[in-house]
């Protein structure tokens, strides 16, 4: 069950995935959930679900809503507005940025699985 960001828990858990090939899922919302509960509303949407990241250091910094930056080989990966975290019994990191009304507008998550994919 995801709670409120401890940055401390979510660093420590993060640097877990440091140097190693891992799945991840971002997915990232102006209001896409919310646009089918009311017609007529645009929303946009970014998703990637199973990617694989090699991320050579990775940082959670804000003091809430968070961020987390990754630095990749050839690039950056950024996430803004998170709120919410949970570290799995399986060992999966899923962080998650939900507005005033309980609608996501950001997840990040990773495993050294891939997630399944639902259709």
């Amino acid at each position: 069950m995801m709670e409120a960001i401890d940055r401390n828990a979510v660093q420590q858990a993060l640097n877990r995935f440091l140097q190693k090939d891992a799945y991840f899922h971002m997915e990232t919302s102006t209001g896409s959930y919310r646009a089918l509960e009311e017609p007529g509303q645009i929303a946009t949407c970014a998703y990637i679900r199973n990617g694989v990241l090699h991320f050579l250091e990775g940082k959670i910094t804000g003091e809430g809503p968070y961020q987390v930056g990754l630095k990749l080989k050839n690039g950056w990966l950024y996430s803004q507005g998170l709120t919410d975290w949970e570290l799995t019994k399986d060992g999966k990191l899923l962080l998650g940025g939900y507005d005033g009304e309980g609608h996501l507008n950001i997840a990040l998550q990773f495993s050294f699985t891939p997630f399944e994919c639902g259709a």
